[in-house]
């Protein structure tokens, strides 16, 4: 009939449905919001209330349990059932590692026998190429000079134990290497000590073992035990074990 509009029907529109069509916000060209770290309350360059409440958003059980390992660990307490390897750990958790391997350096760089470092960065750099490789990935190469001449040797700090699976593979590697003669463990707790020399118990290599906080006051004077269990002086350890290179050589 004339005069009378011919409705459509929800259910015959396009896109409808059934329901009332949404129109999609157009997004280009929308750039997300930057969290800057602006002068606050806590301080300048610390983040805000802004930043604080994003990245509260983002804390895991994983987080919040490393960070009751590492507070344990400041008072002296180490869990020894864990096998954390540091290859899967995130960036951050390599922190405490990276600081006591950066006060080893140090350490070192005060004596007058130190002479370079080598990082594990540039060690991952050399083991791109057969002529410059290494057997492992280590914490740090050193070279001092205790004897006139210069004495090379691997630097490892463990925080934690591996598997025994695991030793068993980087006691392969150790074994296998040709560039170095000497290999130093630091572990910052007795019962590691000992249960990481009893990983090497096997080995032929010279592989010492000793506690950081005897190496960061005595460095060279500081106590070392072989992997049968004999105890002598870092400066002992070393001189002896490139004589016995030599020898063999």
């Amino acid at each position: 009939m004339y005069g009378r509009r011919q409705e459509t029907s929800r259910r015959d529109r396009p896109g409808s449905d059934g329901m009332q069509e949404r129109r999609q916000p157009d997004l280009r060209g929308v750039r997300p919001p930057r969290l800057q770290l602006a002068d606050s309350a806590v301080g300048p360059g610390r983040p805000g209330p802004e930043a604080m409440d994003f990245f509260s958003q983002w804390r895991s059980p994983v987080l919040d349990y490393r960070r009751g390992v590492q507070a344990l660990e400041r008072l002296g307490v180490y869990y020894l059932g864990a096998n954390l390897d540091r290859e899967k750990e995130l960036h951050e958790f390599q922190i405490p590692h990276a600081l006591e391997l950066n006060a080893i350096r140090l350490a070192l760089m005060r004596t007058q026998e130190f002479s370079s470092w080598i990082s594990e960065s540039f060690i991952r750099v050399l083991n791109l190429s057969p002529a410059t490789a290494y057997a492992k990935v280590y914490d740090g190469i050193a070279t001092v000079r205790l004897t006139g001449e210069p004495i090379e040797f691997a630097v490892e700090y463990e925080r934690t134990l591996k598997s025994q699976s695991k030793y068993e593979k980087i006691r392969e590697a150790i074994e296998s290497e040709r560039r170095l003669n000497v290999f130093l463990y630091l572990v910052p707790q007795f019962e590691l000590l000992f249960s990481l020399s009893d990983a090497f118990r096997n080995t032929k290599r010279s592989v010492f073992f000793g506690l950081i906080g005897e190496f960061k006051e005595k460095v060279f004077e500081a106590p070392v035990r072989t992997a049968p269990w004999k105890e002598i002086s870092l400066r002992t350890a070393l001189t002896s074990a490139i004589a016995l290179a030599k020898a063999r050589s």
